[in-house]
């Protein structure tokens, strides 16, 4: 994958779900379970109305559907039978949480080592699922995200998780007993020194946040080939959370654990199909002892039964300022291209340009596109306009020009200095990142 682009925009109006309201923590000291691994015990989050939801997360405009040939396709390249980042070198370290509920905090370092290894980021290295931690210290992504967005990381090396700390950092009166395991006080203030050194020394950026149709296996499928880690949650019990040997494979249990009330933070970091099953790859936070080295697997059909939310997120450098890019107004015949957002002509096989290139496609096998340096899954050639929202749009195998209506998307209704009426928001998305999503600052390009 070549370096993250982020098409953040001025604040639009826009529809997006309501947040759930986060309960506060009861006080009870029960928890809502725990697995065992070896001699470790690993609390579950309480996975209550909210847990996994991201209220400011970007949403994909036009389904993805409309983008494909059918379920074997990604855009116009075929989607591969399996992949498995930990196989190209792109999965960070398994990560031991310990006795403390911080599942939001690792997971979601797990999925950033994953993104500065695949972008082949400079200094790209295991980030501090501590610093992460620090920022909010309580069980729920959208706190996860409202903490850390937008703000720089740094690496474990500089930074390393301390279990007793990191447990101390919990609000009074919750759900986590890691307090009476560990015998740590609750509420305690985070080490400021710690914490400039942390942020003396960036390695990169949390830049966006999209949400996937969890319940879309497609929606899943996609982004991993594309080469990314999905960062999900998921209902769980001890009994779900025991893996077990499968053909030689750790493989988790078929089970329903909608009848316990215990949540978990993970990654997605592949999948396969054997046979007529699909399954996907989970890299967990319990050390390497669980599983296979702190990996196993589960079947589509078990992960979609349990899992609530999905998210897949993009970072930069650690100075990166994404400019504000609401849309641009671009006449017939033409397109914003996709790094500037200048308009310019398409190129001849109908992508948007990039950074004024067009796509070598002869340096690539059919459904690939060279754009960025290498070959990347390329965007289905076509036209068509949404039915939902009246956004059309203009692929070649470069990606995807959009043409969004005024007045709806994201697209503000406009009049421009002269003109007597408002007018559509262009925005074009390279491949391979070629979906427009929307999020409350406007336009960004996902997988």
């Amino acid at each position: 994958m070549g370096a993250a682009l982020s098409l953040t925009g001025a604040a639009t109006r826009m529809s997006l779900p309501a947040p759930p309201a986060v309960p506060t923590p009861r006080a009870t000291g029960h928890g809502c379970g725990s697995a065992r691994v070896g001699t470790e015990t690993f609390a579950f989050d309480c996975h209550r109305h909210g847990y996994g939801f991201i209220a400011d997360a970007a949403t994909v405009i036009v389904k993805r559907d409309s983008f494909s040939l059918g379920d074997a396709q990604i855009g116009a390249a075929p989607l591969p039978r399996s992949v498995d980042h930990r196989e190209q070198g792109t999965e960070g370290p398994v990560r031991n949480q310990g006795a403390v509920g911080a599942c939001t905090a690792f997971s979601l370092a797990a999925v950033l080592d994953h993104e500065l290894l695949a972008n082949e980021a400079p200094g790209g290295t295991a980030v501090s699922a501590a610093q992460l931690w620090s920022r909010y210290a309580s069980p729920y992504f959208g706190r996860a995200i409202g903490g850390n967005k937008g703000k720089f990381f740094t690496s474990e090396q500089l930074w390393p998780y301390d279990v007793r700390a990191a447990c101390s950092w919990e609000a009074c009166g919750g759900d986590d007993e890691c307090t009476e395991r560990l015998r740590v006080g609750c509420g305690q203030p985070v080490d400021q020194r710690a914490a400039a050194r942390a942020e003396s020394a960036p390695i990169a950026k949390l830049l966006t946040v999209t949400r996937l149709n969890h319940r879309s296996v497609r929606s899943l499928l996609e982004p991993i080939a594309k080469g990314k880690d999905i960062w999900f949650a998921v209902r769980v019990t001890d009994a779900s959370m025991e893996p077990r040997s499968v053909g030689g494979r750790q493989v988790l249990p078929d089970i329903d654990a909608h009848g316990g009330d215990g949540g978990h933070a993970m990654a997605l970091a592949g999948y396969r199909r054997d046979g007529d099953e699909l399954y996907f790859l989970i890299h967990n936070s319990w050390g390497r002892e669980w599983g296979d080295g702190g990996y196993a697997w589960i079947k589509a059909s078990t992960l979609q039964l349990n899992i609530t939310d999905a998210y897949v997120l993009t970072v930069g450098p650690a100075g990166a300022a994404p400019a504000p890019n609401p849309g641009s107004d671009c006449p017939p015949d033409t397109s914003a291209d996709s790094i500037t957002g200048q308009c310019a002509p398409r190129c001849l096989d109908g992508s948007p340009r990039s950074a004024g290139n067009c796509p070598v496609a002869s340096h690539c096998p059919p459904g690939f596109a060279n754009l960025i340096g290498r070959c990347v899954p390329a965007a289905l050639p076509g036209s068509g306009v949404d039915p939902a929202t009246g956004v059309r749009w203009i692929c070649g195998p470069g990606g995807c020009g959009y043409t969004v209506p005024p007045g709806r998307s994201g697209c503000p209704s406009r009049v421009p200095p002269g003109r007597g009426e408002p007018r559509p928001c262009s925005v074009s998305c390279p491949s391979p990142r070629y979906l427009l999503a929307l999020g409350p600052s406007g336009f960004q390009c996902t997988e």
